[in-house]
């Protein structure tokens, strides 16, 4: 079997996964307007997919644990963003 060569951190791996980011943020201030009873699943259930995905570039060397570390806290961050922003509305 052939051997592939995988790039690292690379910026277009970091720019999709920061998209990821961006699209899970937009996606929880959705969910945060409902008010419905299921919206906290829905939230949890948008972070942890979010999560497994950067888990799984991790798990196929696509993704250091410096560059996971520091695109889950942006994650997060972007999370407690979209809280505050139903919080102020």
């Amino acid at each position: 079997m052939p051997l592939i060569q995988i790039e690292q951190d690379s910026p277009q791996v970091i720019e999709v996964a920061r998209a990821r980011i961006a699209a899970m943020a937009g996606e929880l201030r959705k969910i945060n307007t409902r008010g419905d009873r299921t919206a906290q699943l829905d939230k949890v259930r948008e972070t942890a997919s979010l999560t497994g995905y950067l888990s799984a570039l991790v798990q196929h060397g696509l993704l250091s644990g410096d560059a996971f570390t520091d695109l889950i806290a942006e994650k997060s961050a972007a999370a407690l963003d979209a809280d505050k922003a139903a919080d102020c509305a």
